[in-house]
This record gives structure tokens, C-alpha cells and sequence, in this order.
């Protein structure tokens, strides 16, 4: 079993992999789900730690709408094995404007951001046509939606002035990975999660 600190920093990006979510299984053949799944490097979602009502929290954009969920429902999907987490921390980044960072999200991404569903016509040509298509270098973005890791790209970017996406305005969770394969994240997991005995 695992428990998330109550100490994580806010701002903290939290990267989300699941096979549960696309009902990946051992000898499926590859829908086009999974398929998108592989061009997103099996990274399903990533999200942001947030305070709300002094209780932090996960930001996360998921449909419909950006919301916060209790950090125990992240401990209970890794603990039934429907998903694995990891941390990550803007290289040079300080507490101060991690804490910022989350304050943006939620000030203006929370409730009030839909979730952008016109980013999958993307990933559906992506994942159709060319697996190494890199579309998203160009600007496709709508003021009043994002996907997951936009909204963290966003909330570091116009929060705290820190591009940890590094130029990329469209990223995706496998952007998240590329970052810190790159060396512009850092990852601070094992500080923040604590392996329990079973029945703790």
C-alpha cells in the first residue's frame, strides 16, 4: 500500500500511468485507444497538487471541466493496482513559485476550464497515420479548454514564469517524460510516497 505526504509541495506535477483506464489486457490486439495510449508513452494523465480550503488536493483536467480530487482517491486507485504515480519538480524551481503556480490553477483553470475534446481528432490522425508525427509544435489551443498537462504547462507558465515544457505550448503526458529524460524535471517521488504493509 502507499501513502502520499501531506507534505508534497504545491505546484508538485503529478504524472498518471494506467493500463486500467484504456482496459489494456495481456494478448489484446491494439485499438485505436491503445494506440493513442502508446503515442502518449503510456502516460495517461498528468495533474497538479493544489490547495482548496487549505486541504491540498490533485488539480486535475479531466472531463468535463477542471476539478480537484482528494488525494485519497489517488492512493486508492494505486492501491487496487488501476494506476501508478510519479512526481515531478521543475529543475531550479523554487517552493515559492510552486505554491504560485498552484494558486494560478486554481484561480483560473478550476471549475472554470472545460476540457479540450478537439485535441482527440489529433491524436486519432497521430496515432492513424504516424505514430512520430509531431503536430503538436504548432499552436493548436482554444482560450477556454485544455488538456491535462496544458493546464500544469499553463498554470507554471503564467503562475510562476517557469517554461518547464520548455517552448512546448501543446504538451502531453509524454512530454512530462521527455522533460525529465531531458533533465528539465526532476523527480521527487520517493520523498512524497511512503510504501505501507499490507492492511496498514
Amino acid at each position: 500500500m502507499i501513502r502520499i505526504c501531506q507534505d508534497i509541495p504545491l505546484g508538485a506535477i503529478v504524472h498518471v500511468t494506467s493500463g486500467y483506464r484504456w482496459g489494456i489486457g495481456p494478448g489484446r490486439r491494439l485499438g485505436i485507444s491503445e494506440k493513442i495510449q502508446q503515442v502518449l508513452n503510456d502516460g495517461c494523465h498528468d495533474a497538479i497538487v493544489v490547495e482548496q480550503n487549505g486541504v491540498k488536493m490533485i488539480g486535475d483536467m479531466s472531463p468535463p471541466r477542471a476539478h480537484t480530487t482528494p488525494i485519497a482517491r489517488y492512493e486508492e486507485r494505486c492501491n487496487n493496482d488501476r494506476a501508478t504515480l510519479e512526481f515531478y519538480w521543475p529543475r531550479d524551481a523554487t517552493l515559492g513559485q510552486g505554491a504560485t503556480a498552484a494558486q494560478w490553477w486554481m484561480q483560473n483553470v478550476c471549475e472554470k476550464k472545460r476540457y479540450d475534446w478537439y485535441a482527440f481528432p489529433l491524436l486519432f490522425l497521430k496515432a492513424a497515420i504516424d505514430p512520430t508525427m509531431d503536430f503538436f509544435k504548432f499552436d493548436w489551443h482554444v482560450e477556454w479548454a485544455d488538456w491535462c498537462t496544458e493546464s500544469v504547462m499553463w498554470a507554471w507558465l503564467n503562475g510562476a514564469s517557469v517554461d518547464c515544457y520548455r517552448g512546448n505550448r501543446n504538451p502531453t503526458p509524454a512530454t512530462t517524460l521527455k522533460r525529465y529524460a531531458q533533465g528539465h524535471l526532476f523527480r521527487i517521488t520517493d520523498d512524497f510516497i511512503v510504501q505501507l504493509p499490507e492492511g496498514a
